[in-house]
């Protein structure tokens, strides 16, 4: 069976131990998440360098996968990858991940879908650009 290329948005501060956990069963080939070391250099060079990070790092992948935690809803770098997604036609998959147990947080509770701040209830783009 062929692995599909993904991209994997998540609230990194909050759930990077959780998203880690979901990329070591294997089953989907994507891409590594920042050390916490590169993040910091991304995000210390302001909101361009992130956009460039975030667009380079999307670039080859065929789907986005958001892992929906507690505060996922609140992150706008989530929801501009979503809605960049959108736009470049990529396919779009949100898995709920608050009830895997982080080794430092434990569970946490269900957040809001993102989606939801992008999309209306047809399915169709809001106005709202991140």
């Amino acid at each position: 069976m062929t692995k599909r290329q993904v991209f994997f948005s998540f609230h990194y501060d909050v759930d990077v131990m959780r998203a880690q956990q979901i990329r070591n069963i294997g089953a989907i080939e994507g891409n590594q998440p920042a050390s916490p070391n590169e993040w910091e250099s991304v995000q210390r060079n302001g909101e361009r360098a992130i956009k460039r990070w975030i667009d380079d790092n999307m670039y080859y992948r065929s789907c986005v996968i958001v892992l929906i935690g507690q505060e996922t809803y609140t992150r706008p770098w989530v929801l501009y990858e979503i809605q960049k997604a959108w736009e470049e036609n990529k396919a779009l998959l949100g898995i709920y991940i608050h009830n895997i147990r982080c080794p430092r947080q434990g569970k946490s509770s269900a957040g809001r879908n993102p989606f939801a701040m992008l999309f209306d209830d047809d399915g169709d783009p809001l106005l709202t650009r991140y």
